[in-house]
């Protein structure tokens, strides 16, 4: 009997020599939970149906990638529509892979988040802010579409993190700055305005370093561009015809509200979206970001010391979006466009049905003609100007809700 409890013990758990994860490992912990937390949130709610117009596009991508020919617009973002795809393998329908890839990226954000915070400030700081992005209205609701948005706050964030590294030396020597410059070249293939807004935070990060280190680094970013600039380049019919699609979309894009062609107009517009995209987005920030700045007002303290780099960070998108060119709102923004309901699909009620159940490729493709049929006879029947949001509320239906 007494050797029947022996062997009873030696299978107890000994909590005794348990011990809770400190420094890195509780790090690690913290970012992996949140990341979890994040996905976990988000996947109760994914929107059935594409949401708009662009959403189309990336789903035609999955099937055919040309940027030439818009599926998806230049410059096509290859590595996330990639992504995608390899999430098609698994979820068997386009707009539920391209809603799991913001959801997923929407977790390495928050994750992210915390990592860059906690490296700046302390652990605290760094599980205030990743709440604070987890729980933020805007950015909650662009990781239950098919859009790549949070695929650049992950992004951004992520290379935030490792120019911050890289500057106090926790990536040292040249094969740490060609890690980081690799990493930015590469993750370029998702969003090509990181390799714009991440330019001055690069150049902080590798300052003062040996020549041998930036051209380590030059060598390692442009060939993270080449792995998904070639392939770009195959499917869109040649580099040229590429770049000449590109070009035409920044040329149609800087018609657009911008203070270079619309003067204080476009300055006013632009200001007033970004204004309501912070709000909706900082709303929940903006009283402990207030009682933090009265109390270092208060106080007299010193500067803090990482508002250079957080400047750094968040100063080139600003700039470029009270600056550059905006697009025009076809909708009010303080009220968030509706998700095209099936039964504006082709075919009436109950083909809608079909295609929200999800019969086979021939509902996929019925809802996905209704959504372009739908887009197409909004826009060409109300415009996208202020003149066109007085005649479609004179006479455009209201889009039923899905």
């Amino acid at each position: 009997m007494g050797a029947a409890r022996t062997d009873d013990r030696s299978w107890a758990i000994d909590l005794g020599r348990w011990r809770w994860p400190t420094g890195r490992a509780l790090d690690f912990a913290l970012a992996l939970l949140l990341g979890l937390l994040t996905v976990q949130t988000r996947r109760p709610h994914k929107l059935r149906l594409p949401y708009a117009w662009d959403s189309l596009l990336y789903i035609r991508a999955l099937e055919h990638f040309d940027p030439t020919i818009h599926q998806p617009q230049p410059p096509g973002y290859l590595l996330y529509v990639a992504t995608a795809r390899l999430l098609l393998l698994w979820v068997e329908d386009p707009n539920r892979a391209l809603i799991w890839v913001s959801i997923l990226t929407s977790g390495v954000a928050v994750a992210a988040l915390f990592v860059l915070v906690r490296l700046l400030y302390d652990r605290v700081t760094g599980l205030v802010a990743a709440g604070l992005l987890l729980t933020a209205v805007t950015f909650w609701f662009y990781g239950e579409i098919a859009y790549p948005y949070t695929t650049l706050a992950a992004g951004s964030t992520v290379l935030a993190a490792l120019a911050l590294a890289l500057r106090r030396g926790q990536l040292p020597g040249a094969g740490g700055a060609a890690l980081f410059a690799g990493a930015c070249g590469l993750l370029s293939g998702f969003r090509q305005d990181l390799l714009l807004f991440l330019t001055p935070l690069a150049l902080a990060a590798l300052w003062n370093r040996p020549r041998r280190h930036w051209l380590l680094a030059a060598v390692a970013a442009g060939l993270g561009i080449v792995l998904w600039l070639v392939p770009t380049a195959v499917f869109s019919g040649g580099l040229a015809a590429y770049l000449r699609a590109t070009l035409a979309q920044g040329a149609a894009a800087s018609g657009e509200a911008s203070p270079l062609t619309h003067g204080l107009a476009g300055l006013a517009h632009n200001a007033r979206t970004l204004a309501i995209f912070l709000w909706r987005g900082l709303a929940f920030a903006l009283l402990p970001l207030g009682y933090h700045a009265l109390r270092r007002l208060v106080a007299r303290r010193t500067p803090d010391p990482a508002l250079p780099w957080v400047s750094l960070w968040l100063a080139p998108p600003l700039a470029y979006y009270l600056a550059g060119p905006c697009r025009r709102l076809r909708l009010h923004p303080e009220r968030p466009a509706r998700p095209h309901g099936p039964r504006r699909a082709w075919g009436g009620p109950r083909r809608a049905r079909s295609a929200r159940a999800g019969h086979g490729a021939r509902g996929r493709s019925s809802t996905a003609c209704g959504v372009v049929a739908d887009e197409r006879a909004h826009r060409g029947a109300c415009g996208t100007t202020r003149a066109g949001h007085a005649r479609r509320r004179r006479r455009c239906r209201p889009v039923p809700r899905a």
